[in-house]
This record gives C-alpha cells, structure tokens and sequence, in this order.
C-alpha cells in the first residue's frame, strides 16, 4: 500500500502591512473632523445674541445642524479606522502531501 501524491489546497491568512498606517491616517482625520464640529458648534453658540429676524433665522435653520452632521462623519471614520487595523486578507494555497492509500 503505496503513499500517493496528493494537491491539498489551504487558506493562509495575513493582515497587510498598510492596514495599521492607513487606520492611523483615518483616526486623525476624525479626530480633525471632531476638532472642527466642535469648533461649528462653539461659533454657532457665541454668534451675536443681538442679530435678529429672518437672516438669522435662515442661517441657522440651515447651520445647526452642521456640527451632528460633522460628528456623525467622525464616528463613522473612527468605525472605519477600528475596521481597517483589524483587516486580515487571506489567499488560497496549494502544496503537495503524501497520504497513505489503502
């Protein structure tokens, strides 16, 4: 009972070596974005009180909203960034085994 040659595929499975700079870049840009709703927010809170009628309030219908939006975008880059550092990519392999045949 001879040993035979046989074609076994496997899964190798490695994380790219761009992953956690690319995570990083990711990060600061939400961080940044972060920075700048915080900033939107701080100047819609000090804007003059004493600017009245519809300029203001068309300004701010169309503004206030600005600073969730913002904050939105961070969460969903900060979401990106966590899912990029932890990316695996794997390939198929095949390599050559000797079994045992009956």
């Amino acid at each position: 009972m001879p040993y035979v040659s046989v074609t076994v595929r496997r899964k190798v499975e490695w994380q790219p070596p761009e992953a956690h700079t690319i995570s990083a870049r990711v990060a600061r840009s939400a961080e940044e974005a972060r920075q700048i709703g915080q900033e939107a927010a701080h100047a819609l809170s000090t804007l003059d009180p004493t600017w009245e009628g519809r300029a203001r309030a068309g300004y701010f219908d169309q503004h206030t909203s600005a600073p969730a939006l913002i904050g939105q975008a961070a969460a969903q880059a900060d979401a990106a960034a966590k899912e990029i550092a932890g990316m695996y990519v794997w390939r198929w392999e095949t390599e050559e085994r000797l079994v045992w045949q009956d």
